[in-house]
């Protein structure tokens, strides 16, 4: 925990940010790279709208039988049918006893 505690804190991410040159997760540390900064204060300004990735969106059982489903339409494209019907067939299970969100 004493390490937990140090390594969020703002020195450490202050640190680790400034040796990559990338930002730190701690929102109120100062971003040195310009651009990253410009892009950070750009998201963060309320003019855009976050969409989730697939990744993200994806309830993990569909997730699964997309990511297998796709790996098996690389190897046979031909296959694509199954595929779909998998990744559907799948959907239809989570969604049968889960309601949507929104």
């Amino acid at each position: 925990m004493k390490y937990l505690k140090w390594w969020v804190g703002a020195s450490a991410q202050e640190r680790w940010a400034m040796a990559r040159g990338d930002v730190s997760a701690g929102p109120k540390l100062a971003i040195a790279d310009q651009a990253i900064a410009e892009v950070g204060k750009a998201a963060g300004n309320g003019e855009h709208r976050l969409v989730n990735r697939y990744f993200e969106a994806a309830p993990p059982p569909v997730l699964t039988a997309a990511l297998d489903g796709f790996s098996a339409f690389v190897v046979d494209p031909a296959g694509y049918r199954e595929v779909l019907a998998g990744i559907q067939s799948a959907a239809d299970e989570y969604w049968s006893t889960h309601k949507p969100i929104g």
